[in-house]
């Protein structure tokens, strides 16, 4: 492939904006933030974690990328951006949509992401994933990945077809990063089980940790 490297309340909320809009017209010119504004694709939700968190705008990066080309294509060019604070990689085809797997990454490309995420565990504030398809093997390669980062303070992963199980094993995972303050699980396969199970455990051990489904 040629890469180097792949309710507020009680903390639980159950809608989140316009995260439907935000990945859902992905050939316009603009695209909605978490904030719920509205920018330039491409932009726009990297801009908006910049403003709401303060980061270094260099040092944050923005991509639409699905499969394993266009995600080695996306870290090639970025490659050189030294100790990032904010990854954000939205699907150019959401993962709702009806999608061919060769229209999707592999556990190779989910990989040269970690790898990424492994080389900026330092720094890495904000770790956005819309549209992708986080399967058992997928998910291991994420949370391996996030778990060793030590600045972390938001994971997005909207739309990624996280079932049960496997949303239940990266909050275990991600629960344990004491800089966390935000999980998104929305629009996902999480029936009220799982999401019962999640809200009760942070309620109990993790009050200021915010999971929105």
């Amino acid at each position: 492939m040629g890469c180097m490297l792949g309710c507020k309340c009680c903390g639980i909320c159950c809608c989140f904006d316009d995260a439907d809009e935000r990945i859902s017209k992905p050939s316009t010119l603009s695209e909605t933030t978490p904030l719920g504004k509205t920018g330039k694709t491409g932009e726009a939700t990297k801009d908006s974690y910049v403003e709401q968190f303060q980061l270094s705008p260099a040092k944050c990066i923005q991509g639409q990328a699905t499969t394993d080309d266009e995600l080695c294509e996306f870290l090639q060019k970025n490659i050189n951006v030294q100790e990032l604070e904010c990854l954000v990689v939205i699907s150019s085809k959401p993962a709702h949509a009806y999608r061919l797997p060769k229209e999707e990454a592999t556990e190779t490309g989910i990989n040269i992401l970690g790898q990424l995420i492994l080389a900026n565990a330092a720094t890495l504030r904000v770790f956005h994933l819309n549209g992708q398809n986080l399967d058992w093997k997928r998910s291991q390669n994420i949370s391996n990945a996030l778990s060793k980062c030590e600045a972390l303070e938001v994971v997005d992963l909207y739309d990624c077809l996280l079932d049960n199980d496997n949303c239940l094993f990266l909050f275990d995972a991600l629960k344990q990063i004491p800089s966390l303050k935000t999980i998104q699980f929305g629009k996902n396969d999480i029936n009220a089980d799982a999401r019962n199970s999640v809200q009760e455990e942070q309620q109990e051990k993790y009050p200021n940790l915010e999971i929105i489904f």
